[in-house]
């Protein structure tokens, strides 16, 4: 049994748990179908699936019954960074998808993971927020739950050992996480502060001895084999619907004759 959840039927299951109101189980179930296709195929640097990321990471917000705006932002974490809306590739934050956004989850969290998606969570930035510790705002507040959630979920079963040299690198920096646990107990509920200086013990006792050979380093796309035939069918039917478009276009508009 883990103690937090890694899919959508675990992650309900523990909102029911934590008696949530049944609008906000909905509010959650209707999020995560609008993310199944936008993070379908997507695996983390660890080779951790991003969807399992994500659940895992709003499962440890609803593990300290917070609101569910919250556990809403957890869940929607990284759609700007990594999530494939269908329109404006290789883009972040555009007006249209901050629309998509405002419509799903409410104006609210999307002004928690727009801040996220924004900012960096590093050395400097882990110092700031320590600085003005007792005057950060409710948005700052939440963010730094959420970066906190998101780094224990990140150091559960070992994953952090599995990701990018550079994100080692930082995550390993001792300063890096003082400051963290520091925010955690000023910022958090008890149990998250426990588990993520329960998870950075195991982490540094166990990362000299990880042999990260064999994991991809990076976030990547993993289609099934069938994805190519499927997808000639699918640009063969576009192209075929042009050629109709401009055939029909010149029926109508024929161009003049010659007198």
């Amino acid at each position: 049994m883990f103690e937090f959840a890694q899919t959508n039927l675990q992650l309900l299951r523990q909102m029911d748990e934590q008696e949530y109101y049944q609008q906000d189980r909905e509010r959650v179930a209707s999020a995560y179908r609008q993310l199944m296709p936008m993070f379908s195929g997507l695996y983390r640097e660890n080779e951790k699936s991003f969807l399992a990321h994500l659940v895992g990471t709003a499962s440890i917000l609803v593990s300290g019954r917070l609101q569910v705006e919250r556990v809403l932002a957890g869940l929607l974490h990284a759609v700007y960074m990594a999530g494939d809306f269908g329109f404006q590739p290789g883009t972040r934050q555009m007006r249209r998808k901050r629309q998509l956004i405002l419509e799903l989850a409410g104006e609210e969290v999307e002004s928690i993971i727009a801040a996220y998606d924004a900012a960096h969570w590093d050395v400097e930035s882990v110092r700031s927020m320590l600085s003005m510790s007792d005057a950060l705002s409710e948005l700052d507040r939440s963010l730094v739950t959420l970066h906190l959630a998101n780094a224990l979920e990140d150091f559960l079963d070992d994953g952090m050992s599995c990701c990018s040299a550079s994100k080692l690198a930082k995550m390993s920096c001792p300063e890096m996480q003082h400051g963290m646990l520091t925010l955690s107990h000023s910022h958090a509920w008890p149990a998250l502060s426990i588990s993520l200086e329960q998870a950075m013990s195991d982490f540094n006792a166990g990362r000299a001895s990880v042999d990260r050979a064999g994991f991809m380093g990076k976030s990547a796309l993993i289609l099934p084999p069938s994805a190519g035939s499927r997808m000639l069918p699918t640009g063969w039917g576009w192209l075929v619907r042009r050629l109709r478009r401009m055939k029909a276009l010149v029926r109508r508009d024929p161009l003049p004759r010659e007198l």
